[in-house]
């Protein structure tokens, strides 16, 4: 389902539809859809449910390369 054209374009509509409320430097451009839940258990939240970025960073590192590379 992360693949489907129409899956990522219907959420492409709704980042559009939010993002007309932020100024362009805020405004999302790219996105990527994970095939995983992010949690404490596996290491991306804290106890708080905080982001830990740095394990974020690590762990998705080829997937933010990617999406900041794109042209």
């Amino acid at each position: 389902m992360i693949h489907s054209p129409i899956v990522k374009e219907r959420i492409w509509q709704d980042i559009q539809k939010y993002n007309k409320r932020f100024s362009h430097i805020e405004q999302i451009k790219k996105f990527e859809i994970l095939s995983d839940d992010w949690a404490v258990e596996t290491g991306e939240l804290t106890p708080t449910l905080k982001l830990k970025r740095k394990v974020i960073l690590e762990k998705y590192k080829d997937l933010i390369e990617k999406i900041y590379n794109e042209d």
